[in-house]
C-alpha cells in the first residue's frame, strides 16, 4: 500500500495564525505577514526578539495552544483522501509537553491513531527512511533539504513566504492539498 508522511504545524494545522494572534495579543503590536519570510519569525520582525519568541512559543504550547490550532484549508477533506488511499503518518517535531494536546486534536479533526503519530526531536528524514515512506510533506526548510538529501521519498514543500527561498528541483512546491493529492495522483481537479 502506498504511505505517506504528513507534517502538522503550517500543513496541516494553522500555527502561523494562531501563533501571531498569540503574540499580538501578548505585546499589543501588530506583525505584518510579510514580515514572517524566515521560518524563524525573529529574524524578520522587527519588534520579535529571538528571547521573546522562544519564550512565547513555549509558553503558548504549555498553555494547550497546540489544542487550539484550526486546521489548514482543505486538510480535512484531503487527509480523509489520504487516509482511505494510504498508510498515512504523522511526523512532527513539537515539543514533548504537546503530546497529549496533539494527541486529542488528531483524533478530534482526523480520527488518526496514536500508533500512526512520531512526535520527535531526531531528524525526520530517519523515521521517513524506517517506515519506507513514498511522499512526505513538510513546510520547514532545514527540514525539508534533510528529507530530500537522505531519503528516496518524494518531497513537497507547502507554500509559506518563509520557505520561498528554497529553490530545489528535488522539492516539489505546493499551495493546497489538493495540488498535493493531484499530484499523487488520488484526485483529478481538472
Amino acid at each position: 500500500m502506498y504511505s505517506i508522511g504528513i507534517d502538522l504545524d503550517g500543513v496541516t494545522a494553522n500555527f502561523v495564525g494562531r501563533f501571531v494572534s498569540y503574540l499580538e495579543n501578548k505585546y499589543g503590536k501588530k506583525i505584518p505577514p510579510e514580515q514572517v519570510t524566515s521560518y524563524y519569525w525573529y529574524e524578520t520582525v522587527d519588534w520579535l526578539s529571538e528571547t521573546m519568541f522562544w519564550d512565547s512559543f513555549h509558553e503558548f504550547g504549555k498553555n494547550g495552544g497546540y489544542g487550539r490550532l484550526e486546521l489548514m484549508p482543505q486538510a480535512k477533506t484531503a487527509v480523509e483522501i489520504l487516509k482511505n488511499n494510504s498508510d498515512l503518518f504523522v511526523i512532527t517535531h513539537r515539543p514533548k509537553y504537546a503530546y497529549k494536546d496533539t494527541v486529542e486534536w488528531l483524533d478530534k479533526n482526523f480520527s488518526i491513531p496514536e500508533s500512526k503519530l512520531y512526535l520527535t526531536d531526531r531528524p525526520k528524514s530517519e523515521i521517513v527512511n524506517e517506515l519506507n515512506l513514498e511522499s512526505y510533506i513538510d513546510d520547514s526548510p532545514h527540514t525539508l533539504e534533510d528529507l530530500v538529501d537522505n531519503t528516496v521519498a518524494n518531497i513537497y514543500c507547502y507554500d509559506h513566504l518563509y520557505n520561498r527561498h528554497l529553490n530545489r528541483p528535488d522539492i516539489r512546491r505546493v499551495s493546497s492539498w489538493f495540488e498535493l493529492l493531484e499530484a499523487e495522483l488520488l484526485i483529478n481537479v481538472k
